[in-house]
């Protein structure tokens, strides 16, 4: 009779259950071992944690199953009725060494440069971050540099490397300044929107002090402004009593010495709000963004889906003013003002849609949609377009087709209750449609019953 040898087989197990390999995935249903008296141990690792023992089957088919901590470190041994055998506790005694840092904090002017930190400690230390504005360019066992390129230091700010030795944290502020060492000015022109000058203008300074000026009538001014303290911004405003300034008040920090700011100033006209608003005959219509033009001003858009409007024109506008969107018609054609002299409420327009709606889209949010109710019914809801007069749903189920209902006017909610008492999947599209034509079915939404 010959010998029977001992063999090792290794065989990994992906996480689906399959054996991974060159070729397809194979199952493993049973092992068996010839001949059919032989006996085996068997072992299972996991991947994952650096190939770490998971159980052990003994001969008997007894096993025992293997739990780690997050270190991966054996810290649970069980049976296979689960009874613990075995916890295994980690504990050390380390001493973390004292640490300091020299100096305790620097500051960086707009000439930049480089600043060296001593460590002094008996142990590791490490950089554990540093400000956006600051380069950490070295480190060696007891040193680290950090540079600040010039003209690059943000004014005043504030940040802190932090290091760390063992248990023991260090915050190093560190702050960055900018030096003022010229006298500014600032200059420039206070012009109107057509670029004629005006004359009259004041300008001063509303943080930090400056001597204020006053245009002439080439519209020129010249201020010297110093800041409250350094390093701080100016506010440099223009003011008369006709204009108002679309890019006043100004902020400057004075960089380069001195500087060129042109005011543009827009004159105050008396003005007077015309409004109004503009309906259809579905009430449920989302009318804003809709479009009224006033010609020689300019135009404004509807405020809300209510589709109200107001526009402020200036005292004496004549013209005519109308709506104007795609897609739709409007009555009456447009209104017309003359000599303006006071305000004009409670205009109308009445606004008649031409095209046929937008597709719809499925509501999807929470609660999700569609969804079993407990009725047993699948409940549908859908985003509500505008101008439809109704809406066209299509089921379809194991690969049959239906329309199954038409839905009036603005709802935008159907319980489909025809649908089997035994569990099944439904998918459904829906489109819109007036008396211009359809619009294209929706994207398909399914309701899959849970497994």
């Amino acid at each position: 009779m010959g010998t029977i040898s001992q063999n090792e087989i290794e065989i990994q197990i992906g996480a689906s259950g399959t054996a991974s390999g060159p070729d397809d995935a194979v199952y493993f249903d049973d092992v068996k071992i010839y001949p059919s008296d032989a006996q085996f141990t068997s072992y299972t690792y996991d991947l994952n944690k650096d190939n770490a023992m998971n159980s052990k089957t003994e001969i008997t088919s007894l096993h025992s199953k293997y739990s780690y901590d997050d270190l991966i470190r054996l810290s649970e041994v069980r049976n296979h009725d689960g009874d613990l055998i075995e916890k295994i506790h980690y504990n050390y005694n380390y001493e973390f060494p004292e640490f300091s840092v020299e100096p305790v904090s620097w500051e960086f002017f707009d000439v930049g440069g480089t600043k060296i930190f001593s460590v002094s400690s008996d142990g590791l230390w490490q950089v554990n971050e540093s400000a956006y504005w600051l380069d950490i360019v070295e480190t060696t066992s007891n040193t680290f540099t950090i540079y600040c390129e010039p003209n690059y230091t943000p004014r005043n700010k504030t940040t802190a490397i932090n290091i760390t030795s063992g248990n023991q944290s260090i915050n190093i502020p560190i702050m960055s300044k900018k030096m003022q060492t010229y006298d500014p000015y600032l200059s420039g022109y206070v012009l109107d929107e057509n670029g004629s000058p005006i004359e009259g203008v004041t300008i001063i300074c509303t943080t930090g002090s400056c001597d204020k000026d006053e245009t002439g009538p080439d519209g020129f001014y010249s201020i010297v402004p110093i800041p409250a303290q350094q390093g701080e911004s100016i506010t440099v405003s223009a003011n008369h009593d006709d204009y108002i300034f679309s890019n006043s008040p100004y902020i400057t920090y004075m960089d380069d010495g001195c500087e060129q700011h042109n005011f543009i100033g827009e004159y105050q006209y008396t003005s007077y709000t015309v409004s109004g608003s503009i309906s259809t005959y579905n009430s449920n219509d989302n009318l804003s963004g809709i479009k009224i033009v006033f010609p020689n001003h300019g135009e404004v858009f509807t405020q809300n889906a209510n589709g109200d409007f107001s526009c402020n024109l200036f005292e004496g506008y004549s013209g005519a003013f109308f709506a104007e969107k795609d897609g739709f018609l409007f009555g009456p054609m447009g209104h017309f003002i003359e000599n303006l002299t006071n305000d004009i409420p409670n205009l109308f327009f009445d606004a008649f849609i031409i095209v046929a709606p937008l597709t719809p889209t499925w509501f999807t949010d929470v609660p999700p949609y569609p969804r079993l109710t407990p009725e047993g019914g699948i409940l549908l809801k859908w985003n509500d377009v505008v101008g439809e007069s109704g809406y066209i749903i299509e089921r379809t189920n194991s690969g049959t087709t239906i329309t199954i209902d038409n839905i009036s006017a603005d709802e935008n909610t159907y319980l489909d209750e025809n649908v089997s008492s035994y569990p099944e999947s439904y998918s459904y599209k829906i489109k819109s449609f007036n008396a211009f034509g359809e619009s294209g079915f929706s994207v398909s939404i399914s309701y899959d019953p849970p497994e």
